[in-house]
């Protein structure tokens, strides 16, 4: 076989062209995020509907925006220009963005999923039905995502010409993926959940093969969280969440207790001793992105004695403070805490996710 293709074994013929970066291992191929992909041609329109399962082993602390797949004429949000179709990996986020050349009011439908995995390799499927105007994410072959709102964000793509391409975005030379592709398939309809099943377990069992073990489908879970410490989260959440037995982590901004607006520190206790989580917010409230390394420090370690003064352990857990981090802040904050928790904005759904740690819990 030659090594610069990249063969479809469905018989159809569309074999992709491999270029750059790019390397074949015993797992699959190996895209250096630089510029390495593949150009897998026209495949023709998918407008009509289409259903894409990868198997994926990003590279650990790789760039956090990566396209998997695309054909689109330009990925500008807000340009009646804008057509067609990408994939991609937001950190631990799968993100499919429809592009439909109409400013509806802008011209996007962003679909997102955290990635649930608790091992390198993961497995995404990607369900767009033209008919019912549904866009689904499925993680490791279980149904996580559902985009159905065509009235008030019509979910239709709009569709673009040429090629289309796996690992960069197709119209510029961006975004590359980096990491190893075990298996990629395509199919330009929209197949049913037996359908997938079938499909997904042939994946997982050619990849045994080659060593690869796909995770099992973890049981959707539901977090409920809330920011600041406010004393709605007393008053308000806290007796509707007891009486239902269902356990809420509250980010608590510290030098707020007592305030007005804010718990009192004996409301903080009673939520704690009630099963409720108590973690970090940060001392204050801050951008930490603002900060020094000494200034993260001193306030961490004002969180931890703020806690400590009144029987409370250290925090575990952080969420950023109007979702502001970088890699020095991570630094600092991982010497302090287990995980660390960001958002993304109200236009990607307002997505809570865990940036980095594991809870060894």
């Amino acid at each position: 076989d030659d090594p610069t293709i990249l063969y479809d074994i469905s018989g159809n013929g569309h074999h992709g062209t491999i270029s750059g970066g790019a390397t074949w291992t015993n797992e699959g191929l190996l895209l250096d995020g630089a510029s390495g992909c593949v150009n897998v041609g026209d495949l023709g329109s998918l407008a009509g509907g289409y259903t894409i399962i990868a198997v994926t082993h990003r590279t650990p602390d790789s760039t956090w925006k990566q396209t998997l797949f695309s054909r689109v004429s330009t990925s500008t949000v807000g340009s009646a220009a804008s057509r067609g179709l990408e994939i991609r990996e937001y950190r631990n986020l799968w993100m499919v963005r429809h592009y439909d050349g109409v400013l509806n009011p802008d011209d996007v439908v962003a679909v997102t999923e955290t990635l649930r995995h608790p091992g390198p390799w993961r497995a995404g499927t990607f369900r767009f039905d033209a008919t019912q105007e549904t866009i689904e994410i499925f993680s490791n072959n279980r149904r996580m995502s559902l985009y159905y709102d065509p009235a008030a964000r019509p979910t239709g793509l709009g569709d673009h010409t040429g090629d289309y391409y796996i690992g960069r975005l197709s119209y510029t030379k961006a975004y590359w993926y980096n990491g190893t592709i075990g298996y990629f398939a395509l199919y330009n309809r929209t197949l049913s959940d037996t359908e997938v099943a079938q499909v997904y377990s042939a994946i997982e069992t050619s990849l045994k093969t080659r060593g690869i073990l796909l995770p099992p489908p973890i049981k959707p879970m539901v977090v409920i969280s809330t920011d600041d410490g406010r004393i709605t989260d007393y008053t308000t959440t806290y007796p509707l969440a007891a009486a239902r037995r269902i356990p809420i982590t509250h980010y608590i901004t510290i030098v707020d207790p007592g305030s007005p607006a804010a718990m009192t520190w004996d409301q903080v206790k009673e939520l704690r001793a009630a099963g409720f989580g108590i973690e970090c917010h940060s001392y204050g409230h801050k951008d930490l992105k603002t900060l020094t390394a000494a200034e993260l420090h001193a306030n961490m370690q004002a969180v931890n004695a703020a806690f400590s003064a009144i029987g409370l352990p250290s925090p575990e857990h952080h969420a950023y403070p109007f979702g502001s981090w970088n890699a020095d802040v991570k630094t600092v904050i991982s010497e302090y805490r287990n995980t660390g928790r960001n958002a993304l904005d109200v236009r990607y759904n307002g997505t809570v996710f865990m940036d980095w740690g594991e809870d060894p819990k």
